[in-house]
């Protein structure tokens, strides 16, 4: 598997300790690589955000991503914050079945997202699009400053920036959390991850 290959054993500790950390065990790691081993190619620190993110902002059970593990390769601030607000607007207003999933909506495309989780509630719509769109925004104003940002201190090599996809950057440029060297400490571990990718 190049998940397993590319993924060391200090840096899968590690990653098995972010789990804990969430109230998670090893045996639920082990689960979430079963159902999509590129899970275990991000790093710990997006790992830790999309947990941070899920548990303490939301407030919802870290065991739901070990049912979809998918969600940590999904971009926090283009993906899971925009949906995640709409999905919690309609919980706030009661219009979503109590237990409903908050993993399932993450995985359908944006025009069927909108159409179940926006469109979808004719009363509420405007207010949903809005929440929506208004933190895609939020997402897009982060990058630019925080690219700003990188491009003065010269952070990344420029055939490294190249090479990343667009996802994987954005979530470099968004995420507080992201210690930058750790990603250069073996350049050819990233260079595997930037070709799995």
């Amino acid at each position: 598997m190049m998940a397993k290959m590319t993924v060391n054993k200090a840096k899968w500790v590690d990653k098995v300790e972010v789990f804990k950390k969430w109230g998670r065990s090893e045996e639920h790691m082990l689960v979430a690589f079963k159902k999509h081993p590129h899970c275990m190619m991000n790093s710990r620190e997006k790992i830790d955000a999309v947990f941070s993110f899920w548990v303490e902002v939301l407030g919802y059970s870290s065991l739901e991503i070990v049912k979809y593990p998918v969600i940590f390769q999904m971009s926090l601030p283009k993906r899971i914050v925009p949906r995640s607000l709409v999905l919690r607007f309609l919980d706030k207003e009661g219009l979503r079945k109590k237990g409903a999933s908050y993993g399932s909506p993450l995985l359908r495309t944006e025009n069927v997202f909108l159409k179940k989780f926006v469109y979808g509630f004719e009363k509420h719509s405007s207010q949903l699009l809005k929440i929506y769109e208004k933190s895609m925004n939020q997402g897009n104003t982060t990058d630019q400053e925080k690219l700003a940002s990188l491009k003065k201190n010269m952070v990344f090599r420029w055939w490294l920036c190249m090479e990343v996809s667009g996802d994987v950057f954005q979530w470099l440029l968004w995420t507080e959390k992201l210690a930058i060297s750790g990603w250069f400490e073996e350049e050819d571990g990233f260079a595997m991850l930037v070709v799995v990718w």
